[in-house]
């Protein structure tokens, strides 16, 4: 009979334990389903950023391509319109000089 009580106290004494640890190792496999999951969801939101910012880097290289175009364009209405503009001195300069020469002819008359 006592031996049946020792058993039976050794049995409790080591089934709650026993019973702990597998609420605890069940709790810890629930966290790690939901630790995976997480995973899953940033992997996949990832994913999805990267395919964003290829997507982004794509049109900046677009704009950027397109601004160095307008830009060569441009510097090139610049000089373009430098040497017109010189021309127009160098005609109203001439105009200047015409116009005195001019002037001193009329004088002369």
């Amino acid at each position: 009979q006592q031996l049946m009580e020792v058993r039976r106290f050794v049995l409790q004494s080591v089934q709650a334990p026993a019973m702990a640890c597998s609420v605890d190792a069940e709790e810890v496999q629930m966290q790690n389903r939901e630790l995976l999951k997480t995973v899953k969801e940033l992997r996949e939101e990832n994913a999805s950023l990267l395919q964003s910012q290829e997507e982004l880097e794509q049109a900046v290289e677009e704009v950027q391509a397109e601004a160095r175009v307008y830009v060569t364009h441009l510097l090139s209405d610049i000089e373009n319109l430098r040497m017109q503009l010189s021309k127009l001195h160098l005609r109203c300069n001439n105009a200047e000089e015409q116009r005195d020469v001019q002037k001193q002819l009329f004088l002369k008359l």
